[in-house]
């Protein structure tokens, strides 16, 4: 606004004297023509033949042509720089450009391979082995013809069976296990027998021995061992097929 107003106050200081040389330049214009007429009034009157008249021409002063736009006023160097007026945007401040935070690469997390669980290979069931004919040469013989032989004359049958394999045929009473060591007890299939016939398997035949029932009907390949008291013990046996 100062600065408005000091352009205002210096277009009308120069409107002021370019009106002022006007009002002059009229005023000198009225005075020389005032003063042609009186000096042509003396020469009517009293013409001088060696004078000539002279006509002083009226200069016009020209009017300035005031520039449209306004004046800027000076810049005084001891006051300083002209104050910036009001309502110029200022020279923008440069906005400066924010760095771009990097964004850190997420590390990628290893997921453990699960150890596939053994499967366990299922054990195939025990398939109890027939028996084959043993090549062992053995005297038949069923379970009350050697019982019955024992208690007629224990001596002749000693001799007779005492030492010898005897495939032995009788009628299981029951399995069972005494000191680790399985036994067939084997009759004659009467019901009122008191005698029987003590069959001992090893070890390895024990799985052939599981499905023996009382009652069934059986042969086994031992080799005699001892009588006493109505019983005959019987070792070293195997099942063996008729």
């Amino acid at each position: 606004m100062k600065v408005l107003k000091g352009v205002g106050i210096g277009c009308g200081i120069i409107v002021a004297a370019v009106l002022g040389l006007v009002v002059l330049g009229s005023l000198l214009g009225t005075l020389f023509s005032e003063s042609d007429s009186d000096s042509g009034r003396q020469a009517i009157s009293s013409p001088n033949p060696s004078q000539s008249i002279t006509s002083t021409p009226i200069v016009s002063t020209p009017t300035p042509i005031m520039d449209s736009q306004p004046a800027v006023a000076p810049t005084n160097p001891t006051l300083g720089a002209a104050p910036t007026p009001t309502g110029v945007p200022a020279t923008p401040t440069p906005v400066s450009t924010p760095t771009p935070t990097p964004v850190p690469t997420p590390t990628p997390t290893l997921v453990p391979t699960p150890t596939p669980t053994p499967v366990p290979t299922p054990t195939p069931t025990k398939i109890i082995p027939t028996p084959t004919p043993t090549a062992i040469p053995f005297l038949a013989v069923t379970a009350r013809e050697l019982l019955d032989d024992y208690e007629s004359n224990e001596l002749a049958a000693d001799l007779k069976y005492k030492g010898q394999w005897l495939g032995v045929t009788g009628v299981v009473e029951t399995v069972s296990e005494t000191f680790g060591v399985a036994a067939v007890t084997l009759t004659t299939g009467d019901m009122w027998e008191y005698r029987t016939v003590e069959a001992l398997f090893a070890d390895k035949h024990k799985p052939l021995l599981i499905p023996l029932r009382p009652g069934n009907n059986l042969r086994v390949l031992c080799q005699f061992s001892s009588y006493l008291f109505g019983t005959v013990t019987l070792d070293n046996c195997q099942l063996h097929q008729p």
